[in-house]
């Protein structure tokens, strides 16, 4: 599993490059790569939420050109991991339509009217993106 969401990490001296996850084109070909999980924070508000410095560093390290835009630099994210060797990609709704809606907070569930595990597509079905989500993968000609 390679999950974007995981390539900087908060240390007490500042953040922290995981390149594992990052250089998304060195993904290993069998491997699953998600943009985020059911469990984070969706990849627009992740994003948000980080200094522009380490937006740029994610950039560059992911080999995309970096944007102030929020919603460019989330759709680039995205596009270099759909771009990538991974041979299975999972992309949460939340990050396919550049929402900042989560699916599930971990750790704080309530005994009434809990909000987890509760999304609702704000959006009517036939108004969903229809472009097709293509990746190109190279075949081995014997």
């Amino acid at each position: 599993m390679k999950i974007l969401r995981f390539a900087l990490l908060p240390r007490t001296e500042g953040l922290q490059v995981n390149t594992d996850y990052a250089q998304v084109t060195k993904y290993p070909v069998n491997c699953v790569a998600y943009t985020t999980t059911h469990d984070t924070e969706p990849l627009v508000s992740y994003l948000t939420s980080l200094p522009d410095s380490a937006r740029r560093i994610l950039a560059q390290k992911a080999k995309i050109t970096y944007s102030e835009d929020t919603s460019k630099l989330a759709v680039r994210l995205r596009q270099a991991l759909l771009n990538s060797p991974a041979r299975i990609i999972l992309l949460p709704l939340q990050d396919w339509l550049l929402s900042a809606e989560r699916i599930n907070t971990p750790g704080t569930e309530q005994a009434v009217n809990d909000p987890n595990w509760r999304f609702h597509l704000h959006l009517p079905i036939d108004q969903l993106p229809v472009e097709p989500i293509k990746k190109e993968v190279a075949t081995a000609t014997h």
